[in-house]
């Protein structure tokens, strides 16, 4: 399995379990996240020996929703055109 910085899977008798791991901060989502969720979608989205993926958040809350902090960046000026559809993108 690859190993992602803000997200656990685990996979066992068809079923790929997809853990968010970012509880410090209510598991918000920020770029680095939107691209690992993206790149496990891709994985596993026509994987003959997968049934189902699970996405789960923490025991007490899923997500905060986005990270707002995180994308201080493109709120400090007016996201260009390419910035704006990457923002999409990973979404």
């Amino acid at each position: 399995m690859t190993d992602y910085t803000f997200l656990s899977v685990t996979k066992a008798d068809g079923i790929v379990t997809v853990q968010i791991a970012r509880e410090d901060k209510r598991n918000a989502l920020n770029r680095e996240l939107m691209h690992e969720l993206t790149d496990v979608a891709r994985r596993y989205r026509s994987a003959a020996n997968v049934r189902a993926v699970i996405l789960r958040g923490a025991d007490t809350f899923f997500s905060a929703g986005a990270d707002l902090n995180a994308f201080g960046d493109y709120t400090a000026h007016d996201p260009t055109l390419l910035e704006m559809r990457e923002m999409v993108l990973a979404g």
